[in-house]
């Protein structure tokens, strides 16, 4: 071979893992993986990695915890801001590691350029004609900032890392869990609200302030526990961790984040169980709620009293005056189909929205305990009111891609089983002897995470929660980290 030769192949047809690491596999000639040597980065790149994948675990860890009772919004606020600077910081020392075009190119052919670009586009580009200037100002920042974490991180991290960075976020969770499960029997009251009693369930909100929230960041560390108990790693953390979120997660009363963990879990399972076992499975989460609502009373008399009103027709009780919302963004949707209201405005078109729907005879929830909605409590209809159907269309877009990602993992194993067969087949050798290829690990907790996440959406706002925020898209960015083979 001349030299000729054996330059054009080698350096253009290798795809640069992080910061000038390759990828830890790459396939042979019969499809198996092998291993690769990889360079790890030096000098300054070295140290930015370091300092970027570290930024990335005191969020976690700080972002939770946080609070400042001396504003008003003494804790959605302060971790919102907390969270966003710390998510930037890592991005700037993730910059000090990417060196020569070669970064900067698998950069912008990251997954999530397609995938979510186009959204990403659009809601800004629609939002710079709304009226509401300084509210549509703070949601594109957060829209921006959250959106550059999840394509820095997919694109400068290994997917080691950021499962390492998601099996740390159950400490912080855990110990949410637990002051929340303190709370509930009494036991520690680290702050008491104005006019709610200690025995309500909206006292319940640990270091998240606010039970709902609470419950929205305990719905991913129920899914990430199971699949470190299913993967056999830290199973100390990983039992500890599920039985804290999992207990916590029901002492919040909050049934869409508890449909949601149970929608995760059934499909968690349903990739890791044969069909013979699907009952089985399905049987086991069944009689965890059942075993919930005898043990725990508040959560069986709220249960009950939800099934009441589910007998009476009264929807808008059983959702918790969620109805509301829903109207409301279908209504900013009605008026605005083509500019929506703008990003983050959703707040000041619902007063709006409200009067108009009451002069047209709608009921509202009587008991809602603030006169305003700030959020839909449903991601997609606050996108559609927000960014109006072309916005809908680019959100709808990436969720397609994302949902084709995931399929493309099961197409991937299928190959790597089909090529094991072939290399490891004889001619004396029947196709029924051939060895089937493992089920990926991951790959149940991707979907399973996904699912989750989207049902979840679909009664509350996890995206516009920090405390949940930062954990989900640290899970997006694991979920889009490009781990291709060497050509």
């Amino acid at each position: 071979m001349s030299a000729k030769t054996r330059d054009r192949r080698t350096p253009s047809k290798v795809r640069a893992g992080t910061s000038g690491r390759l990828p830890a596999e790459s396939r042979g000639r019969s499809g198996r993986p092998v291993d690769v040597q990889s360079a790890p980065p030096r000098g300054l790149a070295a140290l930015g990695h370091r300092l970027a994948i570290w930024t990335v675990w005191l969020l976690l860890v700080a972002v939770p915890v946080v609070l400042d009772s001396a504003q008003k919004d003494s804790f959605r606020l302060p971790k919102s801001l907390l969270g966003e600077t710390l998510a930037l910081v890592s991005l700037f020392f993730l910059a000090l590691a990417w060196k020569g075009p070669d970064s900067w190119r698998r950069l912008a052919r990251a997954p999530f350029v397609r995938m979510w670009g186009p959204f990403l586009v659009v809601a800004t580009l629609l939002s710079l004609a709304s009226p509401h200037t300084a509210h549509v100002h703070r949601g594109l920042a957060g829209l921006w900032i959250g959106a550059l974490a999840v394509w820095g991180w997919s694109a400068g991290f290994s997917r080691a890392e950021l499962r390492e960075a998601l099996n740390f976020s159950l400490v912080p969770a855990s110990i949410l869990a637990l002051i929340g499960i303190l709370q509930f029997h009494g036991l520690y009251e680290p702050y008491a609200f104005a006019g709610i009693a200690e025995t309500s369930r909206f006292a319940i909100g640990s270091l998240a302030g606010n039970v709902g929230d609470l419950a929205a960041a305990l719905v991913l560390p129920v899914i990430l526990a199971q699949s470190l108990i299913v993967r056999g790693r830290r199973l100390a953390l990983a039992c500890g961790a599920l039985a804290v979120c999992l207990y916590g997660l029901v002492v919040t009363q909050t049934f869409a984040a508890v449909a949601a963990a149970a929608a995760g879990t059934c499909m968690f399972w349903a990739f890791r169980v044969s069909r013979k076992r699907a009952a089985a499975a399905v049987a086991a989460v069944a009689g965890t709620v059942v075993l919930m609502l005898v043990l725990i009373g508040p959560f069986r008399e709220r249960s009950l009293a939800k099934l009441a009103e589910v007998g009476r027709g009264d929807w808008n009780t059983v959702l918790t005056g969620r109805l509301d919302g829903w109207r409301a963004a279908v209504w900013m949707l009605e008026q605005h189909p083509l500019r929506g209201v703008g990003v983050g405005a959703y707040r000041t078109e619902y007063i709006y929205a409200k009067a108009e729907l009451l002069r047209h005879g709608v009921t509202f929830f009587a008991d809602q305990m603030n006169v305003v909605f700030a959020n839909a409590h449903n991601e997609f209809l606050e996108v559609a009111a927000e960014t109006g159907l072309p916005g809908l269309a680019a959100f709808l877009w990436g969720s397609v891609l994302l949902v084709r990602r995931l399929r493309g993992r099961r197409r991937t194993e299928h190959r790597e089983g089909a090529s094991g067969a072939d290399s490891g087949a004889s001619g004396s050798v029947s196709e029924s002897a051939a060895p089937r290829a493992a089920p990926d690990p991951d790959r149940a907790l991707a979907w399973a995470g996904t699912v989750a996440i989207a049902v979840l959406s679909l009664a509350n706002f996890p995206f516009r929660i920090a405390i949940s925020l930062w954990p989900i898209l640290l899970f997006l960015a694991w979920i889009l980290t490009d781990e291709k083979e060497v050509a």
